[in-house]
Protein backbone atom coordinates (compact mmCIF):
# COMPACT_ATOMS: atom_id res chain seq x y z
CA UNK A 1 0.00 0.00 0.00
CA UNK A 2 1.21 3.54 -0.87
CA UNK A 3 0.38 6.26 1.09
CA UNK A 4 0.00 9.80 -0.67
CA UNK A 5 0.02 13.05 1.08
CA UNK A 6 -2.93 14.62 1.76
CA UNK A 7 -3.92 18.09 -0.11
CA UNK A 8 -3.71 20.73 2.77
CA UNK A 9 -3.63 24.64 2.95
CA UNK A 10 -1.06 26.60 0.49
CA UNK A 11 2.71 26.38 1.50
CA UNK A 12 4.26 29.06 4.32
CA UNK A 13 5.43 31.18 1.23
CA UNK A 14 5.66 31.64 -2.17
CA UNK A 15 8.07 28.80 -4.36
CA UNK A 16 10.54 30.23 -6.42
CA UNK A 17 8.52 29.59 -9.78
CA UNK A 18 5.63 31.86 -7.99
CA UNK A 19 7.84 34.91 -8.79
CA UNK A 20 7.86 37.19 -11.84
CA UNK A 21 10.84 37.72 -13.29
CA UNK A 22 12.80 40.74 -12.30
CA UNK A 23 12.35 44.13 -14.41
CA UNK A 24 13.83 47.73 -14.64
CA UNK A 25 13.67 49.79 -11.80
CA UNK A 26 13.49 53.88 -13.19
CA UNK A 27 13.35 55.24 -9.54
CA UNK A 28 16.34 54.23 -8.27
CA UNK A 29 18.43 52.41 -10.89
CA UNK A 30 18.77 49.11 -10.10
CA UNK A 31 17.02 45.70 -10.48
CA UNK A 32 13.39 45.48 -9.06
CA UNK A 33 11.84 41.75 -8.20
CA UNK A 34 8.04 43.09 -7.23
CA UNK A 35 5.32 41.87 -4.92
CA UNK A 36 7.50 38.49 -3.60
CA UNK A 37 5.43 36.88 -1.40
CA UNK A 38 7.28 35.88 2.13
CA UNK A 39 4.66 34.56 4.48
CA UNK A 40 1.02 33.33 3.99
CA UNK A 41 -0.62 32.98 6.56
CA UNK A 42 -4.46 31.78 7.32
CA UNK A 43 -6.95 33.71 7.42
CA UNK A 44 -4.86 36.92 6.46
CA UNK A 45 -3.73 38.56 3.51
CA UNK A 46 -0.58 37.10 1.83
CA UNK A 47 2.82 39.46 3.16
CA UNK A 48 4.44 40.88 0.52
CA UNK A 49 8.11 42.56 -0.40
CA UNK A 50 9.73 44.12 -3.31
CA UNK A 51 13.39 43.71 -3.70
CA UNK A 52 15.61 46.34 -5.26
CA UNK A 53 19.34 45.42 -6.17
CA UNK A 54 22.09 47.25 -7.61
CA UNK A 55 22.60 47.03 -11.36
CA UNK A 56 24.66 44.28 -12.52
CA UNK A 57 25.69 43.19 -9.04
CA UNK A 58 29.30 40.59 -9.27
CA UNK A 59 28.39 38.28 -6.09
CA UNK A 60 26.33 39.10 -2.87
CA UNK A 61 25.65 42.45 -1.24
CA UNK A 62 24.56 43.39 1.61
CA UNK A 63 20.57 44.27 2.40
CA UNK A 64 18.65 46.54 4.16
CA UNK A 65 15.78 45.77 5.02
CA UNK A 66 13.13 48.96 4.87
CA UNK A 67 10.44 48.58 7.37
CA UNK A 68 7.63 51.73 6.90
CA UNK A 69 5.99 51.64 9.89
CA UNK A 70 2.33 52.04 10.89
CA UNK A 71 2.13 49.61 13.68
CA UNK A 72 1.24 46.74 10.56
CA UNK A 73 -2.19 48.75 10.34
CA UNK A 74 -1.94 51.51 7.61
CA UNK A 75 0.83 52.77 5.24
CA UNK A 76 2.18 50.87 2.49
CA UNK A 77 5.80 49.91 2.01
CA UNK A 78 5.91 51.92 -1.60
CA UNK A 79 5.79 55.06 -0.18
CA UNK A 80 7.40 56.97 -3.48
CA UNK A 81 8.76 60.20 -2.48
CA UNK A 82 9.65 58.78 1.18
CA UNK A 83 11.44 56.14 0.26
CA UNK A 84 12.64 56.64 -3.15
CA UNK A 85 15.90 58.92 -2.16
CA UNK A 86 16.78 56.18 0.41
CA UNK A 87 16.56 53.60 -1.60
CA UNK A 88 18.07 55.25 -4.65
CA UNK A 89 21.36 56.17 -2.39
CA UNK A 90 21.77 53.13 -1.14
CA UNK A 91 21.06 51.43 -4.65
CA UNK A 92 24.10 53.91 -5.75
CA UNK A 93 26.30 52.49 -3.47
CA UNK A 94 25.74 48.46 -3.51
CA UNK A 95 23.61 48.12 -0.86
CA UNK A 96 20.49 46.00 -1.85
CA UNK A 97 16.76 47.26 -0.16
CA UNK A 98 13.86 44.82 0.54
CA UNK A 99 10.81 47.10 1.05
Amino acid sequence: MQLRERPGPPGPYAAPDEIAPPRPDVSTGGTRYADIEYARVMGFRPLRLDLLLPPAPSGPVPVVVWIHGGAFLFGSRLHGPVTEPACRALIERGVAVAL
